[in-house]
């Protein structure tokens, strides 16, 4: 439960900046937690097909979704700090 915890964490504040990165280790997290809870189980499935969907997607428009989220991460930090 532990690492699934720890992999979860790490791939929300990788999922923005990186989602090539982040996307798959939500992946093993939701597989690790899904040992012990049956939402992870649940939920496993749908991010799994959105990432595959989002794979499929042009390059030019992975890019203006990633460009969005860094503004999106930027405007919470300068809003917050």
């Amino acid at each position: 439960m532990v690492a699934g915890l720890l992999a979860g964490v790490a791939a929300i504040v990788l999922v923005v900046p990186f989602p090539e990165v982040g996307v798959p280790l939500l992946l093993v997290a939701l597989r690790l937690l899904a040992l012990e809870f049956e939402w992870a189980a649940r939920a496993y499935e749908p991010v799994l097909r959105t990432w595959e969907r989002a794979k499929a997607l042009p390059l030019g428009v992975k890019l203006a979704v990633g460009a969005a989220g860094l503004a999106v991460v930027a405007a919470l930090v300068l809003w917050l700090g």
